[in-house]
């Protein structure tokens, strides 16, 4: 039994990483050829049908030029985001079982369609701390279920034209695989059509990566509903429902360029002011020093410096100069200490200076009182393998 569940176990662990990849960007290759000033969200969603939405504004001062860059970023993505009004909960007791049935759904291996069902059904009754566990307990079952699921959708790879029609569909959307789900109704191809209208009514948009496909949690599901959370999951669903609406990376390289990099981690940066050290808190703490590593080092494909020579981009040392301007900023903070690290390295950044900006990522622990296992925790929750009350 226990060599059965260490081999569960790392099979969680594998699709854990390869879900984590997919949540920063399943596109198909093509995408690499849509036009760069696309990068962006290019305009508000137009399929919002519910009438309790509305458009939440930004409500951040604008101090400088590259801040207003930033915060456009953010405002366009955050337009694509709207937020239903909350609701009066019901009583004390009522909430207690509705977030009991979300546990035991949970416990018992509920499908993601049972889990999605009860999670819209249930959330706009409950106040602030029982919905981010109820919320919590929804993603983390619909997560463990989208690494176990994605083998239905094997049949349909193995049709020799397939995933050419999946990508014809796609193309209108620039290979937006969530946009492609947002506008279902619109989809020609009866097959696909009624494949991504069964991923939707599970909670699901089916994405694509190396001639495979596969089902991903849509976030912008759940942060409609962030107004009956508490401020740090709202945070935090905020930036997962970005990744859903546009990926950082798709296979091993970046499909955003390093000014929406930048914005995204400054955001992240921004809702971590007040930091208090509460679980989510720490978990937005996590996915900051993320994205601060990709923004200071890049990943496989796209790194920050080129391969033949290790020299520091000029792009990265335009982006990195833009971030020294912001004031009061941790963020400018890291990037200024990283600049001086490769400047006195003639902006090499070889296997050695690259150990030391590891270690000046490392100060973003010290900062948050991050732990290994909070990092575990949170890998834990992401995996579907378990939640943190």
């Amino acid at each position: 039994m226990k060599k059965h569940f260490n081999h569960k176990k790392a099979l969680y662990i594998m699709l854990m990483v390869l879900g984590t990849i997919l949540l920063y960007g399943c596109q198909s290759k093509e995408s690499q050829q849509v036009d760069e000033e696309a990068t962006y969200v290019e305009e508000t969603l137009e399929n919002q049908e519910d009438e309790n939405l509305k458009l939440p504004q930004l409500e951040v001062e604008v101090i400088n030029v590259v801040e207003k860059k930033y915060e456009d970023i953010l405002g366009a993505y955050r337009s694509a985001l709207p937020i239903k009004q909350s609701d009066e909960p019901v009583s004390s007791d009522a909430q207690k079982v509705w977030v009991k049935d979300m546990r035991t759904l949970y416990d018992e291996k509920g499908t993601s369609k049972a889990i999605y069902d009860l999670y819209k059904e249930g959330i706009s009754k409950l106040a602030s701390e029982e919905a981010d566990l109820f919320t919590a307990y929804a993603i983390s079952g619909m997560r463990r279920n989208s690494f176990e699921d994605y083998s239905d959708l094997e049949s349909y790879v193995l049709q020799p034209d397939f995933l050419d029609r999946f990508f014809l569909e796609a193309k209108p959307y620039d290979y937006k695989y969530i946009k492609l789900s947002q506008n279902v109704d619109k989809i020609e191809d009866a097959e696909i059509k009624a494949l991504l209208l069964a991923a939707k009514n599970q909670g699901y948009y089916i994405a694509s990566a190396e001639g495979m496909l596969f089902y991903l949690v849509d976030f912008t599901e759940f942060a409609k509903n962030r107004d009956y959370n508490t401020k740090p999951m709202r945070d935090l669903l905020i930036t997962l429902a970005i990744d859903s609406l546009e990926p950082m990376a798709s296979d091993g390289g970046f499909v955003v360029d390093g000014d929406t990099i930048a914005a995204r981690t400054y955001g992240m940066e921004k809702m971590l002011e007040e930091y208090e050290g509460t679980l989510y808190e720490r978990y937005m703490a996590i996915r900051f020093k993320d994205h601060m590593s990709m923004l200071l080092m890049g990943i496989d494909n796209s790194p920050t410096f080129d391969y033949d020579n290790q020299r520091l981009k000029e792009d990265s040392i335009r982006v990195f100069k833009e971030i020294q301007t912001l004031e009061d900023s941790y963020m400018a903070e890291l990037v200024t200490d990283f600049m001086e690290l490769v400047s006195s390295n003639n902006h090499i950044l070889d296997e050695s200076v690259r150990g030391e900006a590891y270690e000046l990522l490392n100060r973003i622990d010290d900062k948050y009182n991050l732990t290994m296992e909070d990092v575990s925790s949170f890998g834990t929750w992401m995996s579907g393998l378990g939640v943190e009350e």
